[in-house]
């Protein structure tokens, strides 16, 4: 017979939650594949995580006993010669992991229907879905994978670790789902507790890097009032009072917020916001390129529709917020050499951002 859960853990049946989680922790800290070189650790992480998902939810232990009970029922009666090994616990196991060709084509339909929600960023009908579409059937990858992409954009790392786990037992080969497990895992407080997660530290916010593009911000901000220039954009109202000067410092200014942020770790990898755990372009592109042409009419649609659909998440949040903070600073140094604040603080932002996604792109550039 299989291993049990209680088993790959290596602790009782009638083991208490403490004691779960602490068998847990033990064999994660032995056996993750950022810690230990042993090839047979991943399939031992992946077994334990399994483990661990079922034996700390209440209720999907209570299932989980009641089927061993069954079990153990059954090998006792076969060892008596009252029964045979095809027991009733198996044919209970087969009736519901097969489901009818009507169930199937419509779970096939909803999973098809969830990645086009996803993609237009309707995040509250995706998640309501998904659910849906796992109380039909509860070995289909994408819906787990989703949902860990919406927890992981709400900040709620441990319900996105657990969500990317789940998605990797149903599609085990999935080299995406284990790359977004292996990215939220060093910023979930469900694996360890934080006395345990020293090898974890190099995935924390540092401070050197914001530090320095403090230091180099303010070098631009005041080189480019020192420097000045003629205006050469009188033409076009909105910004009559521009120089060229303006423009690069704005540009190289958010080079210079986007590197920074990317090098302390205050924002992850760009893929991880750009693309989904299914592969495609989030909705954060098309954000992305309406800020191109408005920052101030990308942050509003941003605002409603996150509001509305419970899809605010943090990485957009701090950038929108760096951006507006260097726009700002750049407008009240220039309206000293005659540059509009108007003219800067509604179309700054838009340089500004363009130059911090480049900063951004480089400084994962340069992790890899």
């Amino acid at each position: 017979m299989a291993r049990t859960h209680y088993q790959t853990l290596g602790i009782l049946e009638k083991a208490t939650a403490v004691e779960i989680k602490s068998a847990y922790r033990k064999l994660v800290l032995q056996h993750h594949p950022d810690r230990s070189k042993d090839p047979k650790s991943k399939a031992i992480f992946m077994s334990a995580t399994e483990a661990y998902q079922v034996l700390s939810d209440p209720e999907k232990r209570k299932s989980y006993d009641g089927k061993l009970r069954s079990v153990h029922q059954a090998t006792k009666t076969t060892q008596a010669g009252q029964a045979s090994p095809n027991t009733s616990y198996q044919r209970t196991k087969t009736t519901t992991a097969t489901t009818t060709t009507a169930t199937r084509n419509t779970v096939s339909s909803d999973v098809a229907r969830l990645s086009a929600l996803f993609s237009t960023g309707r995040y509250r009908d995706c998640e309501n879905l998904a659910r849906s579409i796992l109380t039909k059937d509860s070995r289909q990858p994408i819906p787990y994978a989703i949902l860990g992409d919406l927890a992981r954009r709400r900040n709620d790392f441990s319900g996105a670790a657990k969500h990317y786990a789940t998605a990797l037992q149903m599609d085990p080969h999935n080299k995406l789902y284990l790359d977004r497990y292996e990215a939220v895992l060093a910023r979930s407080q469900m694996i360890l507790d934080p006395k345990d997660r020293a090898f974890l530290l190099a995935n924390e916010p540092k401070k050197a890097p914001i530090f320095i593009g403090l230091i180099a911000l303010t070098i631009v901000c005041l080189g480019t009032a020192i420097v000045g220039g003629s205006a050469i954009f009188g033409p076009i109202p909105f910004i009559s009072t521009w120089n060229l000067t303006i423009v690069l410092g704005l540009l190289f200014g958010g080079t210079i917020l986007g590197s920074s942020l990317g090098s302390a770790q205050v924002l992850p990898p760009m893929e991880e916001v750009t693309r989904s755990s299914q592969g495609t372009s989030s909705p954060s592109v098309i954000l992305g390129l309406i800020a191109f042409i408005s920052l101030p009419g990308a942050a509003i649609i941003y605002l409603v529709l996150g509001l509305a659909q419970r899809a605010l998440d943090q990485v957009t949040n701090r950038l929108f917020v760096s951006v507006a903070v260097v726009t700002f600073l750049f407008a009240i140094t220039e309206v000293f050499i005659g540059i509009s604040f108007v003219q800067t603080m509604l179309w700054g932002g838009n340089l500004v951002y363009i130059g911090a996604l480049a900063g951004w792109a480089v400084s994962d550039a340069f992790k890899r």
